[in-house]
């Protein structure tokens, strides 16, 4: 359900006032601020979610995207915006783009980008419990009504004052005309004119994209010795047009497989006789048992980072091409039909800003509701991902470390499984494992843990938290200053013990 929370408007304010990481943790009154405003449209934004739900818009029902467009309009301009319809060249057949703009001189330049335009139409608006049903909801109504209600809350908060904010709805993103260059030119035009970008297209929940892959198709035609099928593998005959497309493309499969790269063969046809309808993605073939087949034609998509990433596939799915078998040839041809947007430092310095914003809403959730099961978060991804930031130097160069043990020891069978909490902390650790907690919380290695001991009576920071300490990696221990306190409780279920 596209529900309006804080998060949002805070990563806007955050971007607006150029802050870090670390100085987005300290916008607490401008936050209440937005905080009280965004809880008090709840009701409203869902009734202007609904309006633009029942308002269908495919992208080819050119009046229908129009239509949304003057709703998110009549919307944005009480909050300082100036509002225009973009119209498209006719060669481009598209209805066109919304561009909303609030001037001002203080801070980044901002654009923030959605789209008017939906795959299908037809399905109402629905509400069943937590979830809304409806034409669009995800792609991406939902998303143009957090930024309008974002932009709201922030106007209501003052923090929009004498600053540059752009926002474009194009209105044909499922499907974009040709050219693309004209099609696209008052988006082009607004991002040349901004310094911080933001798309929102709701996709895997919490996820926030820092790239974008782009978009290519390729056509492999592959031709042979038509021949009675007696003679196929034979040297004179060869091993016909379908077994040299099945070795291409087994070949594709298994060599050009890295991170970010994909490639899917999309439509196929191949026989004696064949047509190929390339711009219908269609075709037709005929062949007969007896006869060795003469035409393969592939058509498929390729999906790439970078442009270096798009040209060196390229040339390896030619290099496999060109290695033919007997008696066989192949082409194959490419075209790059939508640029990639590889991740920059800028995008990651952004993401950062997020994360810290996150990462604050995360800590108010768990306040009161935190409750880890002792030695297992080693292997949580969470934990894992922390530790390796920690040791990529993204919190800075750690001078001092806080370890505490808190668990119910098993040192002796007839002692119940119990929990150490602490409610005031926000939860605790079951004391079910022989197994050290503090040390993956340092260290987090992937070997076998060591069992634990139970805690001597009167053992001071060289127990096992000065353990802990004592094992951490040498990125932290090694450091001038470094300092670590211990402090360990052991619970039985009926006492407390503490140094």
């Amino acid at each position: 359900m596209p529900t309006v929370t804080p998060p949002p408007a805070r990563l806007l304010l955050a971007v607006l006032l150029g802050c870090t990481a670390a100085q987005a943790f300290s916008l607490d009154a401008p936050e209440e601020r937005i905080v009280r405003a965004v809880d008090a449209r709840q009701a409203a934004a869902l009734d202007l979610l609904a309006e633009t739900i029942n308002l269908e818009s495919a992208t080819e029902n050119h009046a229908g995207v129009r239509r949304v467009g003057d709703v998110l309009a009549r919307e944005l301009m009480p909050l300082g915006f100036e509002t225009r319809w973009v119209d498209v060249p006719a060669e481009v057949g598209r209805a066109g783009h919304l561009v909303a703009v609030r001037r001002g001189s203080r801070g980044k330049r901002l654009l923030l980008i959605g789209h008017l335009d939906t795959v299908l139409q037809g399905e109402p608006f629905r509400r069943d419990g937590n979830r809304i049903y409806g034409s669009g909801t995800e792609d991406m109504k939902g998303g143009n009504l957090v930024i309008v209600e974002a932009l709201r809350a922030l106007h209501a908060s003052g923090a929009l004052e004498d600053r540059q904010v752009t926002v474009v709805f194009t209105g044909d993103e499922e499907d974009p005309g040709a050219p693309h260059l004209l099609g696209r030119q008052a988006l082009i035009e607004a991002g040349e004119a901004s310094d911080v970008a933001l798309g929102f297209e709701g996709g895997v929940p919490g996820v926030a994209v820092i790239g974008r892959r782009g978009i290519g198709t390729w056509r492999l035609e592959v031709t042979a010795q038509q021949a009675h099928s007696s003679g196929i593998f034979r040297e004179n005959r060869g091993d016909g047009a379908i077994f040299e497309a099945v070795r291409i493309l087994d070949r594709f499969r298994v060599e050009l497989r890295e991170p970010n790269l994909t490639f899917n063969p999309s439509v196929i046809v191949g026989g004696t006789d064949v047509t190929f309808d390339e711009a219908g993605h269609r075709g037709t073939a005929h062949g007969k048992t007896n006869v060795i087949p003469r035409d393969v034609r592939v058509m498929g998509d390729l999906r790439f980072l970078s442009g270096a990433q798009f040209e060196a596939a390229c040339d390896k799915m030619t290099a496999i091409v060109a290695a033919s078998l007997p008696v066989t040839s192949a082409a194959i041809r490419f075209q790059q039909e939508y640029p990639a947007m590889a991740p920059t430092d800028g995008n990651r310095a952004v993401l950062a800003v997020l994360d810290a914003v996150e990462a604050e809403e995360l800590v108010h959730l768990a306040r009161g509701r935190l409750a880890l099961v002792n030695h297992q978060l080693r292997w949580s991804p969470e934990r894992r991902r922390m530790r390796d930031m920690i040791a990529e130097g993204f919190v800075g160069t750690p001078r001092s470390a806080r370890v505490e043990l808190c668990l119910g020891s098993r040192a002796h069978l007839e002692r119940r499984w119990s929990w150490w909490h602490d409610e005031a902390r926000g939860g605790g650790v079951l004391g079910g494992c022989r197994f050290h907690h503090s040390r993956p919380a340092v260290r987090g290695e992937r070997g076998n843990p060591r069992r634990a001991r139970p805690r001597r009576p009167g053992a001071g920071p060289d127990g096992h938290a000065g353990d802990a300490g004592r094992e951490a990696s040498d990125a932290v221990r090694g450091q001038p200053g470094f300092r670590v306190r211990g402090h360990d409780d052991w619970y039985d279920g009926q006492e407390r013990r503490g140094a």
